[in-house]
């Protein structure tokens, strides 16, 4: 695996190398796409560039402006993660692809939160990774080869009803992996090799007894030795729900392990599926109520648990009153200027038609190039000031 694994990415780095458009803002390299017809971006490599290796938690926004322009981040581009040190991944619904190798042989990456919108997931996506528990969404049609190849920590893979390909080795080497949950009334192909090396006795649970018939009737799934096939039954999971600010922006949330987690905003709509073991709510949406049902998205779920986000140290009402002041939000010659107690609070400008411009956390308190002779929305955290520039 990687000797293959390694040439491909070579090429890849190749080609990347000799890309243009690319910049650095947030933490993260984006390369421009071209060809788009709004701006957008691809979250790139930081091979070449005079900028940290990816390390840690990264929550990837859904925009991100840089030079006068506003960009949706769209997809994480080919080997973009590889190698690196990134330990959790969350990827915004914005996202709607996964490109080959992208986050590969990052031996410390243990956590990932996939977009609602996947339609499959690329060649060597999580090879090599230490990825403990993963859901695909439903809309997820095909596992490209190799794309869990040698994920030695893998324990369990949840697969939506849309299933129907899984291409070759999508999990060779994966000796840790316990239950695989397919949503799919078929069995998905499995294409190339069907043996699925170094798989055996896995747990697969299927919706019903007719969907059980045919993946025992299956070369591939109804291999005895890889697979015990087992109806799905009612499932009711505790949940942690042990929440902590994250990086001045976020609450950080415990959710579980070993299975999978919708979670719904205050509308109703679904804001992501995921298995991993945390969940990252943006601090602007603190004190909105959240609902988290557990899931193996067979055609129903657990009891679901509403859940507001409240900042852990906000205990006393007095506290709060002490500690946050109305910050002051003006613009002058060509920069919105925002001062007061504010370091790390999440800040959002608007045009007056919703148009997202600006989406971080404050830090110097001041947002430069902007286009002029506009009208802007400001929210601080929970402040809102309108102001012309």
């Amino acid at each position: 695996m990687y000797k293959k694994l390694l040439t491909i990415i070579s090429i890849l780095a190749a080609v990347t190398m000799a890309r243009a458009d690319v910049f650095y803002s947030g933490g993260l390299c984006y390369q421009t796409l071209d060809d788009a017809p709004v701006p957008q971006v691809e979250v790139a490599p930081v091979w070449g560039m005079d900028v940290p290796d990816y390390e840690g938690v990264y929550i990837i926004p859904e925009r991100v402006y840089y030079e006068g322009d506003n960009y949706e981040v769209v997809a994480i581009g080919d080997s973009a993660f590889w190698l690196s040190h990134a330990t959790r991944i969350q990827l915004p619904n914005t996202v709607r692809r996964i490109g080959v190798a992208a986050f590969a042989l990052d031996e410390e990456l243990t956590d990932i939160t996939l977009p609602l919108h996947l339609t499959e997931l690329a060649p060597y996506a999580l090879a090599g990774t230490s990825v403990v528990d993963v859901v695909l969404p439903e809309g997820v049609e095909r596992v490209g080869e190799n794309a869990f190849d040698w994920c030695v920590q893998l324990h369990t893979v949840i697969l939506p009803s849309t299933m129907k390909e899984i291409d070759a080795s999508a999990f060779d080497g994966c000796f840790n992996l316990y239950e695989v949950y397919c949503a799919a009334a078929e069995p998905p192909v499995v294409t190339g090799d069907v043996s699925m090396t170094g798989i055996w006795n896995v747990d697969l649970v299927v919706p019903d007894a007719d969907a059980r018939d045919l993946y025992e009737a299956d070369e591939a799934w109804g291999d005895p030795d890889a697979f015990a096939v087992y109806l799905n039954e009612d499932i009711s999971v505790p949940m942690l729900l042990e929440s902590e600010d994250f990086a001045d922006s976020w609450l950080r949330v415990g959710l579980g392990n070993h299975v999978a987690y919708k979670i719904y905003d205050g509308f109703g709509d679904l804001m992501a599926v995921t298995a991993a073991s945390d969940y990252y709510f943006d601090k602007p949406r603190y004190r909105e109520q959240y609902e988290i049902v557990p899931t193996v998205l067979m055609g129903y779920d657990d009891a679901p648990v509403e859940y507001t986000a409240l900042a852990p140290q906000a205990t006393a009402v007095e506290d709060m009153t002490q500690q946050w002041t109305d910050p002051m939000v003006y613009a002058y010659n060509g920069v919105i200027y925002i001062k007061g107690d504010n370091y790390g609070t999440w800040t959002e400008v608007y045009d007056i038609y919703g148009m997202l411009y600006y989406q971080r956390p404050t830090v110097k308190g001041e947002i430069p190039g902007l286009p002029r002779n506009r009208v802007y929305i400001v929210r601080v955290g929970n402040y809102v000031k309108k102001v012309f520039l």
